[in-house]
């Protein structure tokens, strides 16, 4: 009886570009048929400023995560780029 998962899909772990997490989530979400939601779980010291979190966030929402959960140091400026995607989806 799961409410949700969040995978860690850490792109930099992996060697990957951040389009990547949008392909991981894709897969995940597809995986677990609509049972419970994903919520991607993002590694903040992976993104070297703003615009990419703000562009692995996209592309997690974009792909179906139910949102986001991060790992890490979260700054003022994190919580800046997530209050941007609140009207999005549930961040």
């Amino acid at each position: 009886n799961l409410k949700g998962v969040y995978p860690m899909i850490y792109h930099n772990f992996y060697k990957e570009n951040i389009s990547w997490i949008g392909d991981a989530v894709k897969e995940g979400v597809r995986g677990i048929d609509g049972r419970f939601p994903l919520y991607a779980g993002l590694h903040l010291p992976d993104f070297k400023d703003d615009v990419e979190l703000r562009a692995g966030v996209k592309c997690a929402l974009d792909n179906g995560a139910g949102g986001v959960s991060l790992f890490g140091d979260v700054t003022d400026n994190v919580l800046d780029v997530l209050k941007e995607f609140h009207k999005y989806k549930n961040v």
